[in-house]
């Protein structure tokens, strides 16, 4: 005969279900975290201002600290202001390319000179009196005339033809209280051969350089040897766009401004000559 089973235990009240444990994020995420994180930490070295050691863990960069000091020696301030000891209503940066002459854009040119005491900064912060000698507007450049300018090396211009998409460059920007110069940017060629607009002048530039170097204007956009590439341009759009990329600039290469520059100091020279 069959004996009746065991009595069937009670099932226990329902609870809620316990959350599944977090997951890890996937792989792919992981690693682009890591690419961003490491990024920014060799970016972190370009912050900081002047001298060897904004190159340092950089490897395009290595040893550029040298070159940009050499660069650095060339870059004044372009300030202009009200008075003598008035602070700059208008400033910039400018590259000494000749014994007492300063390029620079023709846009801060027109804005210096629209001032009662237009000046470059000398590395001593001593305010010299400067004078526009010779414009070209349709490249956006102008040449200073600063009788008083110390002995500054000019700068050296490199073969802009040369540089390569990818090429490393940074750019120096002046201090407009006469202070060292800084690190403006650093980055690479990203293009040649733009065709860009210069805003509020009417004219385009063919053959402008593309670089997320930090191209300001006036400021001179130089390579790993601290020569001149190119010189950053009033601000400019590639024609066709309706806003500046941001972390973009254009700047004119250096082999159209030695051509335009021989050009600007002999007309320089010829109105001199004539005074």
């Amino acid at each position: 005969m069959l004996q009746p089973g065991p009595a069937a235990r009670p099932s226990p009240p329902a609870s809620s279900p316990c959350p599944p444990p977090p997951q890890p994020p996937p792989a792919s995420a992981r690693r682009r975290a890591a690419l961003l994180a490491a990024a920014a930490t060799a970016a972190l070295p370009l912050l900081r201002p002047l001298r060897a050691a904004a190159f340092d863990g950089v490897p395009q960069f290595e040893g550029a600290g040298a070159a940009f000091d050499s660069a650095a020696a060339s870059v004044v301030a372009v300030v202009g202001a009200a008075g003598d000891a008035a602070p700059p209503s208008a400033a910039g940066t400018g590259v000494v390319v000749a014994p007492r002459y300063v390029l620079t854009t023709s846009a801060l040119a027109d804005a210096i000179a629209a001032t009662r005491a237009p000046s470059v900064v000398a590395a001593d912060s001593r305010r010299l009196r400067v004078s526009v000698a010779a414009a070209d507007g349709r490249r956006g450049v102008a040449l200073l005339s600063v009788p008083d300018l110390p002995d500054t090396p000019a700068i050296a211009f490199a073969r802009s033809a040369a540089a390569r998409p990818g090429s490393p460059l940074f750019s120096v920007v002046a201090s407009p209280s006469g202070g060292p110069p800084s690190l403006a940017g650093a980055g690479v060629l990203s293009g040649a051969s733009r065709a860009v607009s210069l805003a509020g002048t009417g004219f385009s530039l063919i053959g402008a350089l593309q670089t997320d170097a930090g191209a300001a204007p006036g400021a001179p956009v130089v390579d790993a040897s601290g020569a001149l590439v190119g010189l950053g341009v009033a601000p400019a759009l590639a024609d066709g766009d309706r806003s500046a990329p941001d972390g973009i600039g254009f700047a004119l290469p250096a082999d159209t401004l030695k051509e335009v520059v021989a050009r600007l100091l002999g007309e320089a020279e010829a109105k001199r000559d004539r005074a």
